[in-house]
């Protein structure tokens, strides 16, 4: 079964949502992930190249990778970021955020499934430069219950 993202109007906003759900408006583009991979498991928006639109970032957990499209060009990706290791849910949880000041929305990524120096699914964190895509930093748990402690594991 493959996951999809639809990119809907709802009068001057736009949305998305996960396939399932009904949709009334026009659909302006339909983003179809490969297998199992949870394209859609979570959704963020923001400005991230500076261009004064809302860019649309989606995180599939179970293929740990995250696409963040152009706001102003659906069909165009701006970047792709992928987790460390294969099971390490990255994408499971994403925010937008202007994190170095620069004007532009910079992407956090949540992999909560993570096993590191400190233990098993012990997760991390990572933040991605939105207009450039570097990595900004990465943020890894200290312990094994880190990644499985309610406030630390699907949010960012």
């Amino acid at each position: 079964m493959s996951f999809r993202v639809r990119v809907i109007t709802a009068g001057v906003a736009a949305g998305a949502i996960a396939s399932g759900a009904f949709a009334f408006h026009a659909l302006l583009m339909q983003y179809t992930g490969s297998g199992t991979d949870h394209l859609g498991a979570s959704i963020a928006f923001g400005d991230v190249n500076g261009d004064e639109r809302s860019d649309i970032v989606v995180g599939a957990d179970v293929g740990g990778y995250v696409s963040v499209y152009d706001g102003a060009n659906l069909s165009q990706t701006l970047h792709e970021f992928v987790g460390a290791v294969a099971g390490d849910g990255f994408g499971t949880a994403l925010a937008v955020a202007d994190l170095n000041a620069d004007g532009s929305g910079d992407i956090v990524v949540g992999a909560p499934s993570w096993d590191g120096p400190a233990g098993n699914n012990v997760g991390y964190v990572r933040a991605f430069d939105g207009v450039t895509g570097a990595q900004l930093f990465e943020l890894q748990g200290q312990k094994g219950t880190d990644a499985s402690d309610p406030r630390w594991r699907w949010a960012t």
